[in-house]
C-alpha cells in the first residue's frame, strides 16, 4: 500500500495533476499506462485502486483543527527576564517551554534529556538524546536537538535559558539525577512528563492561551527561523 501510494504521488507530480482531487480521465490514464507497460497482476491492480481510494476518499485529517500564535507565548516569556532573577519554579517553565516550541518533540523527549549529554559551546548547545524514544526506529540514529543562540532578543533565546537553568540546579542536583529536568520542591526529584506537560500549559494560559490550543503545541511547533522572524 505504502510504495502504490508513492508511485502514485510520483506520477501525479510528473504529470502535474492534483493528489488529493484528481480528474476520473487522469485514474483511467494511470491505470491504462500501469497495465500497458507493466503488466501488473490483479493482485497489484487491486493495490493501486485501494490506495487511490484512501487518498481521495478517505484523507488523513489533522488531529488538531486549532492554530494559535506563538507570538503571545514569546511576548509573555520575554517579559520573564533576566533568567537569572527568576525563580527555580518560573525559569523550569520558561526553559522546557521555549524547547517544545523550538525543537517541535514530544514532552517525552525533552523529559529523557540527561545532562552529561548537553555540549555547550560558543555557537549554540547541541542536546543528544541517548535514551530510546518512541518515534525512534531500530536502525535509526537518535535525534540531536541544535538550540541556536538568539542573541537579537536575549530574553526568548532558549539556550540562554537552558545555561541558566543548568546552573541554578547544580546545587540541588545529586549524582543520580541525571536527567535534565528536575521538581520545583525538595526533595527534588526527576520531573516526570506530567510534570513537564504541566509546566508548558500553566505557561500557555498564563500568556492568554485556553486549555483547547495548548494541547496543540507539539503539531503546531515553528522552526527556529520562523520563531526569530515573528519575533
Amino acid at each position: 500500500m505504502k510504495e502504490s501510494t508513492r508511485h502514485g504521488g510520483s506520477c501525479c507530480k510528473r504529470q502535474q495533476w492534483s493528489v488529493l482531487n484528481p480528474k476520473e480521465a487522469e485514474v483511467t490514464q494511470f491505470f491504462i499506462h500501469q497495465f500497458q507497460t507493466k503488466q501488473i497482476t490483479y493482485g497489484s491492480f487491486n493495490t493501486y485502486r485501494s490506495a487511490l481510494a484512501r487518498r481521495v476518499l478517505r484523507p488523513p485529517a489533522r488531529r488538531y483543527n486549532y492554530i494559535w500564535d506563538p507570538q503571545r507565548v514569546l511576548s509573555f516569556l520575554e517579559q520573564k527576564y533576566p533568567n537569572d532573577n527568576l525563580s527555580l519554579n518560573e525559569l523550569s517553565k520558561k526553559t522546557v517551554t521555549l524547547l517544545a516550541l523550538i525543537t517541535g518533540h514530544r514532552i517525552k523527549t525533552l523529559a529523557r534529556i540527561r545532562v552529561e549529554n548537553i555540549i555547550i559551546s560558543m555557537e549554540n548547545i547541541q542536546v543528544l538524546i541517548a535514551d530510546h524514544i518512541k518515534t525512534t526506529g531500530t536502525r535509526a540514529e537518535q535525534p540531536c536537538l541544535m538550540i541556536p543562540y538568539f542573541k537579537g532578543r536575549p530574553g526568548i533565546c532558549a539556550a540562554s535559558a537552558l545555561t541558566t537553568y543548568i546552573q541554578k540546579t547544580i546545587s540541588i542536583r545529586n549524582q543520580v539525577q541525571d536527567y535534565l529536568f528536575l521538581s520545583t520542591r525538595s526533595p527534588y526529584n526527576t520531573a516526570t512528563t506530567s510534570t513537564i506537560s504541566r509546566w508548558i500549559r500553566k505557561t500557555l494560559e498564563e500568556a492568554g492561551l485556553t486549555l483547547r490550543s495548548s494541547q496543540a503545541i507539539q503539531q503546531d511547533t515553528l522552526p527556529h527561523q520562523q520563531l526569530t522572524e515573528m519575533a
